[in-house]
């Protein structure tokens, strides 16, 4: 790679890496402040529409003020449009797949860690008393996250990204997304996701089928929670229902990717020759940017968790 290239490249990655910084600092910094200022009227309900605005306007004004700053075209970056069912389809059930296996491993791995006294740190409060509460919770849960989040990673990151590389851009933007999760369960699992996520919307030409995955793995998560904690329905029950669910789903994405693979080189994605993987590698993580995000994901995700108990005792 030539020092230009490489120049160009650092820079890139020095500003996605400032707008994941301001991402993670701002979405910390208004959470402790809003916390705070609202402890005592802090209700199930007040914390849904807390969690809806931090989302909004940390995630969405920070990649906003990122296209702003850097002169980048949004629409060249986010793809919004029309996919054909046939392509659609097969990739969303694929990367439900992707994404329902990865959270049973997420699953096992909690449990390995509680078998040492290490909890994450933050639970989600799915217990609600009204129909208002649990639609808040969908909505906060479901719906937002999906698309503020796919805003930043599968649009101006992924897009962003995608002009050193397609299979540089899938992988980089998932290791950021999985990341920016910052405790030690969920960054394997959101890596994961992320790179379903990334890999569908390249496919695809359109963010639209990414969004529809996300919403539907934030929603089968936290109907699921709401439906136990208020007794809805027996967990015994559920769980029955839910492997049912699961089988139906893996096997329609295992004959979805038997039916792409067919497609000669779909799987595949484009490689740059003159960005080399290792030498783009190091100038994107060794910039300013990446740096300070780096730095704030390691000191959030050992403070969201219960590390100082485990090594205490």
């Amino acid at each position: 790679m030539d020092i230009y290239k490489r120049q160009y490249l650092k820079r890139t990655s020095s500003g996605l890496g400032f707008m994941v910084f301001a991402i993670t600092g701002t979405m910390n910094l208004v959470a402790l402040i809003l916390s705070i200022a609202l402890f005592t009227r802090l209700d199930t309900t007040l914390s849904l529409w807390m969690q809806m605005f931090i989302s909004v306007s940390c995630m969405f004004i920070s990649g906003m003020v990122y296209c702003w700053a850097s002169k980048s075209d949004i629409n060249e970056l986010i793809k919004v449009k029309r996919v054909s069912p046939k392509l659609a389809v097969p990739l969303i059930m694929i990367a439900l797949t992707v994404s329902f296996t990865s959270d049973y491993l997420a699953d096992l791995l909690q449990s390995s860690f509680s078998v040492f006294g290490l909890e994450n740190g933050i639970e989600l409060n799915t217990e609600s008393t009204t129909p208002v509460n649990f639609l808040l919770n969908i909505i906060a849960v479901s719906v937002v996250p999906p698309l503020v989040e796919e805003f930043v990673f599968r649009g101006v990151l992924l897009g962003k990204l995608r002009r050193f590389g397609d299979g540089f851009a899938v992988l980089m933007s998932s290791v950021i997304f999985g990341l920016i999760h910052e405790n030690l369960v969920q960054i394997p699992f959101a890596f994961i996701v992320g790179l379903a996520l990334a890999f569908t919307t390249v496919k695809c030409g359109s963010v639209v089928p990414a969004i529809i995955v996300h919403f539907i793995v934030n929603f089968r998560a936290t109907l699921i929670s709401s439906l136990i904690d208020n007794k809805v329905i027996s967990e015994e029950i559920l769980n029955i229902i839910y492997i049912v669910f699961l089988i139906v789903v893996f096997i329609l994405g295992i004959v979805s990717a038997y039916r792409l693979s067919k497609k000669e080189g779909f799987f595949s994605l484009e490689s740059k020759p003159d960005y080399p993987f290792a030498e783009s590698l190091g100038a994107f993580i060794g910039n300013g940017g990446m740096i300070c995000f780096l730095v704030i994901v390691v000191i959030n995700t050992i403070s969201t968790t219960s590390l100082f108990s485990f090594l205490g005792g």
